[in-house]
């Protein structure tokens, strides 16, 4: 998205003519509603990820351009954790975002495949059961008390590998979630109501026990929702980059997570006419930024 926006940001006198736009989930809420806005005069351009697919209407979009690809997490072996990825969209997501052109007036869909790729294409993507970590699935299911986990799971549509649920137990039996007969032990309860990964939701109860909660917490609120991941537009990386840098200079390792950690801080001393001014220099949003603090 950065680099389509780069592109279209290089075009010397269409400044003027357009209004360049994003739409994704981490956007804070008042600039998704920019979405919505009518400009006169303007030619609107909204580059969005799945998420206006279809959940959102506009309804002075005309064109569609669809690159036919789609953006999922996915479960990685080696590491034992999910990532996100680009793969091929299904053909259940191009119906979906033809669908937005021409909701309210006429319009048109352009796919940008050739049709012999598009026929291709899955009819629809593949379980999320199948492609992400069962952790805190496994757990919900032990915590509400629904039976043997694999069978349970063996009765959704497009059920996850019994490998994937034996790796699962395994990492819960590991962390203290679950004892060796499959049982819930008091961590594992505690961590089946904690709306959080289990490894950050276990680093955050030990970090309580070894009194170094208030840090913790910080680290986690920054890994959920880091403010320089919120920044509205792609010109605001260099200033992002600008930030952490500098602050890089100020600890003995570089770590993102401590220099957030202190940058939450600096930020929590300033007062209101600072903290504008701070916002604005560094394209932060204030939400994430008071939530980090």
């Amino acid at each position: 998205m950065k680099k389509l926006i780069e592109y279209i940001d290089g075009n010397e006198g269409e400044e003027e003519a357009i209004k360049l736009l994003c739409l994704h989930s981490k956007l804070p809420k008042r600039q998704q509603k920019l979405v919505f806005a009518k400009d006169e005069g303007k030619r609107k351009i909204i580059l969005s990820t799945n998420l206006a697919e279809s959940s959102v209407t506009i309804e002075d979009v005309v064109f569609v351009i669809d690159s036919g690809l789609a953006r999922v997490v996915r479960f990685s072996p080696e590491t034992n954790t999910n990532y996100f990825c680009t793969i091929n969209a299904s053909r259940a997501n191009c119906l979906q975002r033809r669908g937005r052109a021409g909701r309210c007036q006429e319009g048109k869909y352009y796919l940008m495949v050739p049709k012999e790729k598009y026929d291709s294409y899955h009819e629809f993507n593949e379980s999320a059961l199948r492609n992400t970590t069962l952790y805190n699935v496994y757990l919900t299911i032990k915590a509400l008390k629904l039976g043997d986990v694999e069978d349970f799971l063996g009765r959704a549509p497009y059920p996850p590998s019994s490998l994937r649920i034996v790796e699962a137990r395994c990492k819960l039996q590991e962390i203290g979630a679950l004892d060796v007969h499959d049982r819930l032990t008091a961590l594992g309860r505690l961590l089946a109501e904690i709306p959080l990964e289990v490894d950050l939701g276990s680093a955050l109860i030990l970090s309580r026990l070894f009194g170094v909660h208030d840090h913790v917490i910080k680290l986690i609120c920054n890994t959920q929702n880091a403010p320089w991941n919120l920044i509205l537009e792609w010109k605001a990386s260099e200033k992002i980059k600008e930030l952490k840098n500098s602050y890089k200079k100020k600890i003995p390792t570089p770590s993102d997570h401590e220099v957030m950690k202190l940058v939450a801080e600096k930020f929590a001393l300033l007062n209101e006419a600072e903290q504008r001014a701070f916002l604005k220099k560094y394209s932060l949003d204030g939400g994430a930024m008071w939530e980090a603090r």
